[in-house]
């Protein structure tokens, strides 16, 4: 028996209801996850559905970890075998794994990231930079997601400067060619299975009774199109979500899906979860006046469980960023409980000055959405030998690893090989047999290292055995411990035995392999997980990272004009989206929040001058506070009211403009000048440079910027972007 005791009146009616469809309007902090699981255990303990018959999808494998653990921890006596938990994306490999070949796909078949999609989209569109290729390999990526493909009517007005049709073509014929899948795929080629193929979908719908989906304002219209197919006319479809928490529309999420699910499926009724049980009600007061000028969502009233406790979000103003950061820093040093403050930012570029801050005053912190473990240059070889072994037409991964370490196969020889045949190991060897002396040598030498580890893996060794034999047969371990600077070589040699170690737990065989690389590209955290809990200090992070979290205290930074909302977002549903941002970036906090604001920035090698957000002349200024003691105390004169409620006034101003839209006090407004190139030390990617702020780093990547090079050098913890004329970098 499931205990419903703890459930308020809302939460038990969606519970309890098995006779209709069901929109779970969920706030922020309402127990939707509660809600949901706890529908599962009772469906499950009462004999309305078996393990097997149930499906739930969400968009994070913590979030569908976190369920399961939740529904077993409720059933400790029941076998869940056949449950089924997923990410959206995780549950369309589950159906390619099994169908694929009706989809044109083998079981075998490997999934690109983004790297690797963007790696192959550069071996047929050659004309045109990285910079502007991964333009074009989003664009590609969001077709998929909307169902289109290269011969959709339209498709050009999604990238008008470019061939797109042309490029999308070109990459889909290269894909097919890999026999291989984009993480598009996942979902968009599972749906389109279930809605070709009658007998795949029907026996999903006969499988499946009671569907349900989390973070449901997430989904996009594939998505959608999946759940639409998913269900039957005895399927019981259950969504939980909240249209103010759809942050996501770069990534194709679609908040009308939310928005019309009453007019989309039959049978619906909508339940509003509205008790609050992270916040206080002054926290609450202020986000619910904010996203009430949104028009485009249901209407919800946020109640805290905790009466009229707390304080009121204080509003903070800087002169300068890199003051904002000093004073949040200080701010933090004498209130304590890092490991309960979270800094919130709207780009990432926004780390650097509470980096620096935090740094210079030994607070402890950590930065997520940082490069990852799987996302570094050692791991990505050694897993892209890992992936030729399980499809020898893999060419992302061929081109990785073939000349690395150098064997003598520059791109000539390269493109000859590829021209030999499909099957990239019988190309090799073909070319092998009547390359010149210095390329035969190599290419006998890499087909050595592959034809050795196939026959381990046929005869059952360990997954990290194999890795550990490939790594030397290769000559990849050579070659990063071989790097001249100590800690770079012990960085990527230890991260090397790290990935051996975990493959070492993965299993043997095939199969093993095949599974490990899947979860691999599903689960990013199977090697190195960034969850903020893992580690101690202050977490910064952007607002859009922090959705699903919760901190005892948030710092939001930047607010203002041409921050969030952006510079570019004028329109009505990008404004709304924006403060959408702003209310879930509020709702992280549970008993204080501060909102912080500067006068004036330096922003790609400039001083820019911001007004305040516009967001803020949405809350009432009564529900704001504008004084936190001595530390808040503003350099030049001001007053909350001022800045804040009905006075607040925007002068929006156009991104060439050089004069600033408003001025505190006595800023000097100097004219912006483009950065002379004349005296700028040149600059490479690969390069060595030391910054007396950051230490030492290396350049990663170059882009044009007017008549500016913007160079992004990654340090020990974090990256920053320099303008190449005036950078205090110097060159190793």
């Amino acid at each position: 028996m499931v205990d419903l005791s703890l459930l308020n009146d809302e939460q038990r009616s969606a519970v309890l209801d098995f006779d209709h469809n069901l929109l779970i309007l969920a706030c922020a902090g309402s127990g939707k996850t509660r809600t949901i699981t706890t529908k599962i255990a009772y469906a499950i303990s009462e004999g309305i559905f078996k393990p097997y018959q149930i499906l739930a999808v969400t968009f994070t494998n913590r979030a569908a970890g976190e369920m399961r653990e939740r529904v077993a921890a409720m059933l400790p006596d029941v076998d869940l075998d056949g449950l089924e938990m997923r990410t959206f994306h995780s549950f369309g490999a589950y159906i390619l794994r099994r169908y694929g070949e009706r989809a044109g796909l083998s079981p075998s078949f490997c999934i690109y990231d983004d790297d690797d999609s963007l790696s192959l989209l550069s071996t047929v569109v050659t004309t045109l930079d990285k910079r502007n290729l991964r333009e074009i390999q989003k664009a590609i990526s969001n077709a998929k997601d909307r169902g289109l493909d290269p011969d959709s009517p339209g498709l050009e007005s999604m990238l008008p400067d470019y061939d797109f049709r042309t490029a999308f073509r070109r990459y889909e014929e290269a894909l097919a060619i890999s026999g291989n899948a984009d993480f598009a795929d996942l979902i968009c080629k599972s749906t389109q299975l279930l809605r070709d193929d009658k007998e795949v979908a029907g026996y999903f719908q006969k499988r499946f009774r009671m569907v349900l989906v989390d973070e449901y304002q997430d989904s996009n219209r594939m998505q959608f199109e999946m759940l639409r197919s998913l269900v039957g006319p005895d399927t019981l479809l259950v969504t939980v979500g909240d249209d103010d928490q759809s942050i996501y529309s770069f990534r194709g999420a679609e908040i009308e899906n939310i928005l019309t699910f009453a007019s989309s499926f039959e049978n619906v009724r909508e339940i509003k979860l509205e008790k609050n049980y992270r916040s206080t009600s002054q926290i609450l007061s202020a986000a619910a006046a904010l996203i009430s000028h949104n028009k485009a969502r249901h209407k919800k009233d946020l109640v805290s469980a905790y009466g009229t406790s707390g304080a009121k979000p204080s509003v903070m103003f800087s002169t300068t960023g890199t003051g904002e950061g000093e004073r949040v820093a200080d701010l933090i040093r004498n209130l304590g409980g890092y490991d309960d403050t979270a800094i919130l930012y709207r780009t990432n570029a926004q780390s650097q000055i509470f980096e620096r801050a935090l740094t210079d005053r030994r607070i402890p912190y950590k930065v997520i959405g940082a490069l990852k473990f799987y996302e570094r240059e050692e791991v990505k070889d050694s897993l892209a030998f890992l992936y030729l072994l399980m499809n020898h037409r893999d060419q992302v991964s061929f081109r990785r690893i073939i000349n690395k370490p150098s064997r003598g196969i520059g791109n000539a020889k390269l493109m000859q090989i590829l021209g030999e045949s499909e099957d990239l190991m019988e190309a090799l060897r073909a070319f092998a047999a009547k390359a010149p002396k210095s390329a035969r040598e190599g290419a006998e030498a890499f087909l050595s290292a592959w034809e050795r580890a196939e026959q381990n893996l046929a005869d059952g060794m360990p997954l990290g055995d194999i890795l550990n034999a490939a790594l030397l047969d290769t000559g990849l371990y050579d070659l990063y411990n071989s790097e001249p600077d100590r800690a770079v070589r012990l960085t990527k040699t230890e991260n090397l035995g790290e990935l051996v170690s975990v493959l070492q737990q993965a299993g043997c065989g095939r199969e093993a392999l095949t599974l490990f690389l899947e979860k691999l590209t599903l689960d990013n955290t199977v090697l190195g997980d960034d969850d903020p809990g893992q580690e101690s200090g202050v977490t910064l992070m952007t607002m859009h990272n922090t959705k699903g979290l919760e901190f005892d205290r948030v710092f939001i930074a930047g607010a203002e004009d041409e921050i969030i909302p952006g510079r570019h977002e004028e329109s009505l549903a990008a404004t709304e989206e924006e403060r959408r941002i702003m209310y879930v970036a509020m709702t992280r906090a549970r008993k204080s929040l501060y909102i912080s604001y500067a006068a004036q920035r330096m922003m790609w090698g400039h001083t820019d001058y911001h007004t305040p957000s516009r967001f803020l002349k949405d809350i009432p200024g009564e529900l704001l506070a504008g004084e936190l003691g001595a530390l808040s105390q503003p350099r030049f004169s001001h007053s909350l009211s001022s800045h804040v409620g009905d006075t607040l006034r925007y002068k929006p101003r156009t991104a060439l403009s050089s004069e600033p839209a408003w001025t505190p006090g006595n800023v000097v407004v100097r004219k912006r000048k483009p950065v002379s190139q004349a005296s700028a030390v040149h600059f490479e990617v690969g390069d060595k440079v030391r910054s007396d702020n950051f230490g030492t780093g290396v350049v990663r990547s170059i882009e044009k910027a007017g008549v500016n090079r913007i160079i992004t050098v990654r340090f020990n913890n974090s990256e920053a972007k320099f303008v190449e004329g005036s950078a205090k970098l110097e060159k190793l």
